[in-house]
C-alpha cells in the first residue's frame, strides 16, 4: 500500500484512520500484529507531531497580531 498524505480536516483524518484501522485489521489476519502495531503507533506519533506543529504556527501568528496591535 503506498504512503498517502494525511488529511487536514477532522472529518477527513477520521475517515483515514478508519481505513487505517480497517487495513490493520486484515494484516492482522496474516499474523503481522506487532508491525501493525508499531506501525499504527508511528501513525499517531506522526499525525500529533503535525497537528502540534499547526497549533504552534497559529500561536505565532496570534502573537504576532497581538505585537503589531501593540
Amino acid at each position: 500500500m503506498p504512503p498517502q498524505p494525511l488529511p487536514s480536516s477532522s472529518s477527513e483524518a477520521s475517515q483515514y484512520n478508519c481505513e487505517e484501522v480497517t487495513a490493520a485489521e486484515e494484516w492482522s489476519f496474516l499474523g503481522e500484529t506487532d508491525i501493525i502495531e508499531r506501525v499504527v503507533k508511528e501513525l499517531l506519533e506522526v499525525e500529533l507531531t503535525e497537528k502540534a506543529a499547526e497549533l504552534y504556527r497559529h500561536v505565532g501568528q496570534w502573537t504576532k497580531a497581538l505585537h503589531l496591535f501593540q
